[in-house]
């Protein structure tokens, strides 16, 4: 639980006659079940609450500000939590923006796969469902005449949750970055548009920074270590006429003796009503030993509206390796800021596949949420 922002939090509820508030908030609850047994997967029920305003004069505002809390309840554990989440003040500083607090950070233009969204940690437990975590920031933001230039610095090193590590009879160093100097992450993305076809956007992305998941070694006993890197990743969104958009993205990452690369291509179309987006994703990486491994995915991701309160989704991957996933999807609008949401994830493959690691966890999930 980040807690650091509390004060700015407290501070803010008490100036209600210098600050423009708006309240919201949301309340989930669902349920799962294996597809392989009879038993339910009870899901954690949460609450959010989410309080955002401008700073100033509504009209000319001198700066912006937004706080989230959620709270969790796991009906398997009876344990309940209290995260703040998002948790930023933001200062208008003429062409700069400057952004301090718990803040989600997205410079990835592809949809499903994001090489060069490196600055927040995720939450793995479901890799195909991953949330990003927010963390505490500096960023600055400056907006020029067709360019902008993002630059955030992290003092505060945070790990992903991982999908799990099961270790059966051997103790475990976790060698976690401890705040110091060196431990600093820092970076940046640069943005340019170019007035060509209906639109051309070109991007730069620079970052180093830590491994917030780890690399495991095992010998006498099993180690975790997170290993520092330079990230160099480049991004261009294409609009064409006619309503296609083509999306590409890349990044190298240099790790100490093991360097890994990623590369995405995507074309978005509307195909006889439906919201069609296809992606192609080459994934290479080279161990401490030199040896090279290629992964090559495809991904085929349709979406359609059959009214205003239906909205049907189908999500499909394939690995070269022979594995794969197909995901269902339907969201039900019941009522205003009632929703229903309807989710299966199939996994098909060998054990020793990408995906058929997750074959035995094949699931569905019901949700419902009120937002207010």
């Amino acid at each position: 639980m980040h807690l650091k922002f509390l004060p700015a939090l407290l501070l803010l509820s008490c100036t209600s006659g210098l600050f423009a508030q708006t309240f919201s908030g949301a309340l989930e609850s669902g349920a799962g079940w294996w597809l392989n047994s009879d038993e339910l997967l009870p899901l954690p029920q949460t609450f959010e609450g989410t309080v955002e305003g401008k700073i100033g004069n509504p009209e000319e505002p001198a700066g912006q500000y937004r706080a989230l809390v959620r709270t969790s309840f796991d009906p398997i554990t009876a344990a309940s939590t209290v995260a703040l989440r998002e948790a930023w003040v933001t200062a208008f500083l003429g062409p700069f923006d400057l952004t301090l607090g718990n803040q989600l950070v997205t410079w990835g233009v592809t949809d499903v796969f994001t090489p060069c969204d490196v600055v927040n940690p995720q939450d793995r437990s479901l890799p195909v469902d991953a949330e990003k975590t927010p963390v505490p920031m500096g960023r600055l933001l400056f907006n020029g005449e067709g360019f902008s230039l993002d630059a955030v610095v992290l003092p505060f090193w945070i790990a992903s949750v991982p999908t799990g590590l099961v270790v059966t009879g051997q103790s475990v160093a976790d060698n976690k970055p401890r705040f110091t100097a060196e431990n600093v992450q820092y970076g940046g993305h640069l943005k340019g548009t170019l007035n060509w076809q209906q639109g051309f956007d070109l991007g730069l992305t620079v970052f180093q920074g830590r491994n917030t998941l780890p690399r495991v070694t095992r010998a006498v006993k099993v180690t975790k270590d997170y290993d520092p890197f330079t990230l160099v990743g480049a991004d261009a969104v294409l609009a064409l006429e006619g309503g296609l958009l083509m999306k590409t993205e890349g990044s190298y990452r240099w790790v100490t003796g093991a360097d890994t690369a990623e590369g995405v291509v995507g074309l978005e179309y509307n195909l006889f009503g439906v919201k069609t987006l296809g992606e192609y994703i080459i994934d290479w990486s080279q161990d401490l030993t030199s040896v090279e491994e290629f992964i090559h995915t495809f991904v085929l991701v349709g979406s359609f509206d059959p009214d205003s309160r239906l909205s049907l989704k189908a999500v499909g991957a394939w690995n070269l390796d022979q594995s794969g996933l197909v995901s269902p999807q339907m969201t039900y609008t019941v009522a205003d800021g009632l929703k229903a949401e309807l989710k299966g994830f199939m996994f098909v493959g060998a054990s020793t596949t990408r995906y058929g690691t997750w074959s035995d966890n094949a699931l569905g999930e019901l949700t419902v949420r009120y937002a207010f």
